[in-house]
């Protein structure tokens, strides 16, 4: 099936990491951080926290926590925990990502086991064990 692409540079970004049925998952958070505003942030040190709220609702928020070495984004933890229940960065991230002026996904919100250069579990070291033959003398 033929995926469109928005051309948003996160989604452009996804798309070369991601298998493709991650993508067309990540790619809908990527859709969705459009409904997300950023309206608070906090700074000390390195870390970050970030108040995303709903453009129709303001109540409705969530807190993304960033920790940065420079420019670079270290660690993305957002309290929905999709991230760590569903090994992909929620929409929240991904508006904190764009609040930033990030353009492409950094190594600490993708899992390597959903992206192209995921290596099968079992290599060639799995013949190595069946290749024992026992010889009683």
């Amino acid at each position: 099936s033929f995926t469109r692409l928005t051309a948003d540079p996160l989604e452009i970004s996804a798309s070369s990491i991601y298998t493709p049925v991650m993508f067309s998952k990540v790619k809908d958070e990527i859709v969705n951080l459009s409904r997300w505003n950023v309206l608070e942030v906090e700074q000390d040190t390195g870390l970050v926290n970030y108040g995303v709220a709903r453009k129709e609702s303001v109540h409705v928020r969530f807190h993304v926590t960033c920790i940065f070495d420079g420019s670079k984004m270290e660690s993305a933890y957002c309290g929905c925990r999709k991230m760590e229940s569903e090994d992909f960065p929620c929409a929240h991230i991904f508006c904190v990502l764009k609040y930033n002026g990030i353009c492409t996904i950094p190594a600490c919100c993708v899992k390597a086991r959903w992206t192209m250069q995921a290596k099968p579990s079992f290599g060639s070291e799995e013949c190595q064990y069946t290749c024992m033959v026992r010889t009683d003398g």
